[in-house]
């Protein structure tokens, strides 16, 4: 692990506990580390954490032109989810915010914090057959309808409507998330009906979504679970429970004790944690998962990931289905073409 990539982990760790950031050698590489950072979307974090009286001038005018892109961007992206929240939940269809836009202004310290592409919505199953016909007497028509999502542009402003917790069909059947519209809360600090979910299922569902769709690619979704995952008060045994009952146990605690080694968080050794232990420390596999990160991933790496996703599937057929998926031409392909990504 080179200097810049160990400073980056520590960072954001201290970041994520809420200490003072650890102060950079004088030699540091910021080129390298401002690289890393825009690759995995923590610059905001870096910048936030450090300041601007240790940057160079060049960085510190990126970072600061990023910062105050972002915050308009969540500016104009929260008054669109107030709007579309507000048409649905007056038609009868509950609405829970997902990911970036809840987590912006519910963990991190500002929204400019916290990146994002898109707004992701949460609706009940049976709320796609009437959602689409209930948003065109408003004028909105999808600009795409994928297998478990609808996908609007509002106010210059993407957003995601899904009715399915999960879409890839190893574990989308497995899971009904349906239930957790009855368990959601009010947003802190939103005006009007928006709401979130409880902080256990906000866990679950960031650990999943990261771990199931994007195998765990990216810094930002892992400080996002880092963030939740350090919250006082979260009732671990439910959500130890309900990761038994759905076949995502192993997947989950993997990527709790990935985050945790990772960013140094501690959180192996927090007693109410006690009852249901983190997996012992699997040096290979992780590495596997921290590689692609810092782009020193290898074929190697890669096969093990592969790999490890047999190792986390828990029911004969999230089995099959995954050993069907490693054997499409694509997969294939991509390992023995492997090329390592750039950062």
């Amino acid at each position: 692990m080179d200097y810049e990539v160990d400073y980056l982990c520590r960072l954001l760790g201290n970041f994520i506990k809420k200490s003072e950031p650890p102060v950079p050698s004088h030699s540091i590489d910021w080129p390298h580390l401002e690289k890393m950072a825009a690759h995995n979307l923590v610059m905001p974090i870096v910048y936030y954490s450090i300041g601007d009286s240790i940057l160079p001038l060049k960085c510190n005018q990126r970072w600061n032109q990023q910062a105050i892109g972002i915050e308009l961007h969540h500016a104009r992206a929260r008054a669109a989810t107030l709007k579309l929240c507000r048409i649905l939940e007056n038609e009868g269809i509950p609405t829970v915010v997902l990911r970036g836009m809840a987590l912006a202004q519910w963990l991190y310290p500002s929204p400019a914090l916290r990146p994002m592409v898109d707004v992701d919505i949460l609706v009940a199953p049976n709320a796609r057959h009437t959602l689409p016909t209930i948003l065109e007497k408003w004028g909105l028509l999808p600009i795409l309808v994928l297998r478990s999502q609808f996908v609007y542009k509002i106010d210059e402003v993407v957003f995601e409507i899904h009715w399915s917790f999960l879409t890839p069909k190893r574990y989308r059947d497995t899971i009904d998330a349906a239930g957790w519209l009855d368990l959601r809360r009010p947003l802190p600090g939103w005006e009007g009906m928006v709401f979130g979910l409880s902080p256990e299922n906000e866990l679950i569902e960031l650990v999943c979504h990261s771990f199931i769709h994007h195998e765990l690619e990216s810094l930002l979704s892992l400080v996002d679970i880092g963030l939740a995952a350090s919250l006082d008060g979260l009732d671990w045994r439910y959500i130890s429970d309900w990761c038994d009952k759905h076949s995502v146990g192993r997947l989950f605690w993997f990527t709790i004790a990935f985050v945790d080694v990772l960013f140094s968080l501690g959180l192996s050794q927090r007693t109410e944690l006690a009852e249901v232990r983190l997996p012992l420390i699997q040096k290979r596999t992780f590495e596997a998962y921290w590689t692609p990160l810092f782009a020193k991933d290898t074929r190697t790496h890669f096969f093990h990931r592969k790999l490890n996703l047999l190792h986390v599937a828990e029911t004969p057929m999230i089995k099959l289905r995954q050993v069907i998926r490693l054997l499409d031409v694509n997969q294939l392909g991509r390992l023995v073409l492997f090329r390592p990504e750039k950062g």
